[in-house]
Order: C-alpha cells, then sequence, then structure tokens
C-alpha cells in the first residue's frame, strides 16, 4: 500500500534511485545513479553513514527507527535542491520507508529518490510569474491613486469622456464650475455640462492648431 502511494502517484512513467540502510543508517546497496543526488557523491558507498552524503537525515534518527520499528510507514523529503559540478540546479524528493527482509525478522530502510527538475522549474517560473503581476498590478494602482490625487487637486476643471462623450473622471472644479455632483455626473453625456455648439468650436479649433 505504500509503494502504491508513491508510485501511482501519477499515470506517467517514474524512476528512482535506490538506497537500502541497516539500523545503524549505514549504506547497504546503492543503486546506479544514487550518488547523482548526494551533497557528497564520493561518500555513496557501502558502510557509509547515510548522513555524511545527505545531511538532510541529520535530525530524522527517531523518525527513522520509527518507521524501522512500523510504527510509522513513510516519510518524505520533498523539493530538495542540490547544485551540480556544471553548476545545474537538481531537484529530488526522497521517500523513505521499510521493508523486511527475506527469512528474517530485520528490517532495512528504503530511501527512494525521484528527480523532479522539471516540476520544480515549472512551480518557480509560475511564482515568478504570479509575483510579477502582483508586482504590476501594485504599480498601476500606485499610479492610478497619484493619478486620482493630482486631478483632485487641479485647479481648474477636469473632465474626462470616453470616445462616445460619457463622463468617466470628473474633479472638484469641474463639480463646482458646472454645480453638479460627481455622481449626477459619472456615465452621463458631456452635452449635459456644454452644449454641442461649445464642442463643435473645440474640435474645428484642436484642428486648426494642429
Amino acid at each position: 500500500q505504500v509503494l502504491d502511494r508513491i508510485f501511482n502517484k501519477t499515470s506517467s512513467p517514474r524512476k528512482f534511485e535506490r538506497l537500502e540502510l541497516d539500523w545503524n543508517f549505514h549504506i547497504i546497496k546503492v543503486s546506479e545513479q544514487a550518488q547523482r543526488f548526494a551533497d557528497r557523491p564520493e561518500e555513496v558507498k557501502p558502510g557509509k553513514d547515510i548522513r555524511l552524503c545527505f545531511p538532510e537525515f541529520i535530525g530524522l534518527e527517531d523518525i527513522l527507527v520509527s518507521i524501522l520499528l512500523g510504527e510509522q510507514e513513510l516519510f518524505q523529503l520533498e523539493g530538495i535542491g542540490r547544485v551540480t559540478e556544471n553548476q545545474c540546479d537538481i531537484y529530488f524528493d526522497i521517500y523513505i520507508i521499510s521493508e523486511q527482509q527475506e527469512n528474517t525478522t530485520e528490517s532495512r530502510l528504503i530511501i527512494l529518490m525521484e528527480e523532479v527538475t522539471e516540476k520544480m522549474v515549472l512551480k518557480q517560473n509560475v511564482a515568478q510569474k504570479v509575483n510579477e503581476a502582483s508586482l504590476l498590478s501594485s504599480a498601476l494602482t500606485a499610479y492610478k491613486n497619484y493619478m486620482d490625487k493630482v486631478i483632485t487637486s487641479m485647479a481648474d476643471a477636469l473632465i474626462v469622456t470616453t470616445s462616445s462623450g460619457k463622463i468617466k473622471t470628473v474633479n472638484r472644479a469641474a463639480e463646482e464650475l458646472f454645480g453638479y455632483s460627481t455622481q449626477e455626473l459619472i456615465n452621463q453625456q458631456i452635452t449635459l455640462v456644454i452644449d454641442e455648439n461649445q464642442l463643435w468650436q473645440i474640435n474645428i479649433q484642436q484642428h486648426l492648431l494642429a
């Protein structure tokens, strides 16, 4: 059941490297590529203490013993990072279980390691995009608040409309000049305060100045 929980997390093929440990946390067996996940690859060999090559196990002694005693089925360490000799980041998950030896009552610790670099890089990229979007949103909000303050404090009357002439923004000076409140002006046509003849004159003047 424990192995099913590990191996059947996804439907895609998965590859695990494996270490076997005795009760003293010394390595008994090593799979072919297990050392690529180690902090000190040269220490990944039979007879060596697992804590010499995988410092993540330091402080986990009580948990390892409880797994050996059958008091705990599984312990996981996720998203562990290493920098390889080529200065490339590698990420992996560790699964720790116990396995009883045939014809004996003795158990061994089984350490399964799975590379998850692609998944972790994808998560980091998504997190970066979210942070960038959050920063952009904060910057736009700050800019809008600044512009709102500028518009509000202007001494000249200001009315901002859509291309169809619907009022979207007014400042206090415009309210005082035209005698309407902001609520009364928003979403109304500009012709409520400026008649069409004045608008034509403004358009003609702008055309001539251009």
